[in-house]
């Protein structure tokens, strides 16, 4: 089981794709509203980029999805590595940026 966020009232897991919410506060009492927004937020940047491989220049795992429009109003998915900056191929659909993310050679895979 993998926690994507803790926080004082509230933790979510995920475990086999599948998401769990925990209510660490005392019976009878809510979780702020703040604390749900981090949670939130938590959650969508884990969606985001899970199932990606690490860098493959830096091996990073701090990874970012990102959106982005060209001059005629096109929009491109990519990926992002957080540690070193370097940008995966721009495609059309997000699942494809994914896709072509995970397909670029790692360190390890290249030949010199």
């Amino acid at each position: 089981m993998k926690t994507i966020f803790e926080g004082d009232q509230l933790r979510i897991d995920v475990l086999n794709g599948y998401v769990f919410m925990s209510h660490l506060g005392a019976i009878g009492t809510g979780v702020s509203t703040p604390e749900m927004r981090r949670a939130c937020i938590a959650f969508l940047e884990y969606s985001e980029t899970e199932g990606l491989l690490p860098c493959p220049v830096c091996g990073g795992k701090e990874l970012q999805y990102s959106i982005s429009l060209d001059d005629d109003g096109d929009t491109y998915h990519g990926v992002i590595c957080l540690k070193c900056g370097i940008t995966g191929p721009q495609m059309c659909v997000k699942h494809s940026a994914m896709r072509a993310w995970n397909l670029l050679p790692r360190n390890q895979e290249v030949n010199l």
